[in-house]
């Protein structure tokens, strides 16, 4: 029997049959690497390669315990985090790759901390916190002139205030870091300026 092998590059040279085989990677997902509460987790186990291609029969790629093809969570919860799937290549090649969970979650809350009073044309410093994100929080200011430094779940902001902001309001919206049009929260600041 005469075989006609059409081979991708990464297997390039795998002849003879068995050689293919061996040449295989192992399966690969393309999960998202967090998923957030309410989510519905679609991701697909596939071999590395056209199976077809390079001539390799008799071997499947599918979830653990679950058809071939999409795994599938319909209501992420957070009970599900760390949970872990397991993509199994079957047959005469037998590998698995590992998939396991990640909740993002939050922010839940936020707040400002800033003075109480602060005078006019002294610089002032408003920190935004960030309370049970994951896995990080992003911020974004609005009505300061600021440049803001950040920490994984705090931003201050820096700036003078000049005349006629007393009485503005300052927004801090914290988001999440992997969903930040999903998972965010925002807060204001009211700024309260004494004229010495």
């Amino acid at each position: 029997m005469v075989c006609v092998w059409v081979l991708l590059s990464a297997l390039a040279g795998c002849i003879p049959f068995s050689s293919c085989q061996e040449a295989l990677g192992p399966p690969v997902t393309n999960c998202p690497d967090y998923v957030y509460e309410g989510q519905i987790l679609r991701c697909d186990c596939r071999s590395p390669t056209n199976l077809a291609a390079v001539g390799t029969v008799g071997i499947t790629v599918q979830w653990a315990g679950s058809r071939p093809g999409l795994q599938l969570v319909t209501d992420v919860k957070r009970k599900n985090s760390s949970q872990t799937f397991t993509c199994m290549m079957l047959g005469s090649v037998q590998r698995n790759t590992t998939y396991t969970l990640n909740f993002a979650s939050g922010p839940e809350s936020t707040r400002i901390i800033g003075p109480t009073y602060n005078n006019l044309d002294t610089e002032m410093a408003l920190t935004c916190e960030a309370f049970n994100v994951t896995p990080a929080a992003i911020f974004n200011w609005n009505g300061g002139d600021c440049l803001p430094v950040n920490s994984p779940n705090t931003s201050t902001c820096r700036f003078v205030p000049k005349a006629g902001d007393d009485g503005k309001v300052i927004t801090c919206k914290t988001s999440n870091s992997e969903y930040p049009g999903e998972l965010s929260v925002t807060t204001t600041y009211t700024l309260n300026l004494t004229f010495n």
